[in-house]
């Protein structure tokens, strides 16, 4: 009697602990897509390793609100031009790679007169730390489509 009573508790157990899995499961999922407005990984472009690049220059430069506001449609510019190349399937990768060279030095002509002579050596240090890590990892190729 007493052995059928630890195992009716021990299936009414085993059966709570079944049912309720996939709901605690649940919970630590992220949300598939994000809601409109809110952040995608890596930033505004939603590409994986890359913060907000407004953000980032707002923080390491120490902007003021105007220049913050000055720097808003630079930022979107080439946000949107570099969305545009990295979609544009005509371009060879050096095609690429130079219209990529183009982009970020018109829009850093456009930034620097932004800034205080202090920021720009900060943004130029910056500029060239990020091209030192593109340098020691690179990013890699998509797999062919079959």
């Amino acid at each position: 009697m007493k052995n059928n009573k630890l195992v009716i508790l021990a299936l009414i157990a085993l059966g709570g602990l079944v049912a309720f899995a996939p709901i605690t499961r649940a919970q630590d999922a992220p949300p598939a897509n994000p809601a409109p407005g809110e952040a995608k990984p890596g930033g505004p472009g939603g590409r994986p390793g890359m913060g907000d690049p407004m953000q980032m220059m707002k923080e390491q430069l120490n902007l003021t609100d105007d220049q913050t506001e000055k720097l808003k449609p630079i930022m979107q510019e080439r946000r949107d031009k570099m969305q545009a190349l990295r979609k544009d399937t005509a371009l060879t990768q050096e095609d690429k790679m130079a219209k990529r060279k183009e982009i970020m030095d018109d829009s850093n002509a456009k930034i620097k007169p932004i800034l205080t002579a202090e920021q720009q050596d900060k943004f130029t240090q910056m500029q060239e730390k990020m091209m030192q890590n593109r340098r020691q990892h690179p990013p890699q190729a998509p797999a062919p489509q079959q």
